[in-house]
């Protein structure tokens, strides 16, 4: 359902938005939400450049991406390290000049009681979902500044408004 009304926001704005020719990059790009935009994009005329933690799943991705455009690609990135991010987003800089669009959408999420919940787990949930889209943000904002030009989208989840059960951390690394 969530993934059909993505669909239906992206072909919304593909009505008002030239995505042609327009450099995207996506975290968590190798399943769920972050394929879903990938494709939408691709369809639309985008390069993107999508980016998650499993190789296996990223090449399914880039198999659904490259129907689209031989220009688009997938890349190994765990946006909780901040190297990685740094990369990614000089890489795409030096490839193509620029990033117009940039979803931090990756995260990982645990259903577990949080007295139970190791904190070490903890840890990797808020590096990944919060910190991971500082630090994506933070690599890419500054070439948007300079050329003018950009758009940052964060995909959040409604688990940061209204606390959901067993997901303490989760909830706790979306939050507004």
């Amino acid at each position: 359902m969530v993934i059909d009304l993505l669909r239906g926001a992206i072909n919304v704005c593909s009505g008002l938005m030239d995505f042609r020719g327009k450099v995207v990059l996506i975290t968590g790009a190798s399943q769920g939400i972050g394929r879903c935009l990938a494709v939408a994009f691709v369809q639309r005329g985008a390069i993107v450049i999508g980016c998650g933690r499993s190789e296996e799943r990223l090449q399914e991705t880039l198999r659904e991406l490259r129907r689209f455009s031989q220009k688009s690609t997938v890349v190994v990135c765990d946006v909780a390290h901040r190297e990685q991010v740094l990369a990614i987003v000089r890489q795409t800089l030096a490839d193509f000049g620029r990033i117009d669009i940039l979803i931090n959408n990756a995260g990982i999420g645990m259903r577990r009681p949080f007295i139970e919940t190791p904190l070490d787990t903890i840890e990797e949930i808020m590096r990944t979902n919060f910190l991971g889209t500082v630090y994506c943000t933070h690599e890419v904002l500054p070439s948007m500044i300079s050329r003018g030009s950009g758009h940052i989208v964060n995909i959040s989840s409604g688990s940061g408004h209204i606390g959901t059960l067993n997901m303490a951390a989760y909830c706790g690394s979306k939050l507004p």
